[in-house]
Parts: structure tokens; C-alpha cells; sequence
């Protein structure tokens, strides 16, 4: 998978958020924490 669309997919499929919080996070379609790339 090319980077640039690696950097747009990731936040997109992953969820991330403290363990008590994650099933209400997928659950509710919530986007947990914001992912950003660095360089």
C-alpha cells in the first residue's frame, strides 16, 4: 500500500480510546482519538 493512502486509510479503520471506552466508541460510530501522521 502506497504511504499516502496508508495516511488516509489508518484513521479511517482504526479506533482508539481508553479500554473501558472502546466498545461504546464502535458502538456508537464515535471517532475516538484523532490520529495524524508525522513525518
Amino acid at each position: 500500500m502506497p504511504p499516502a493512502e496508508l495516511v488516509e486509510a489508518v484513521p479511517q479503520r482504526i479506533k482508539i480510546g481508553a479500554p473501558d471506552d472502546v466498545e461504546k466508541i464502535v458502538s456508537s460510530a464515535m471517532p475516538g482519538v484523532c490520529l495524524m501522521a508525522a513525518p
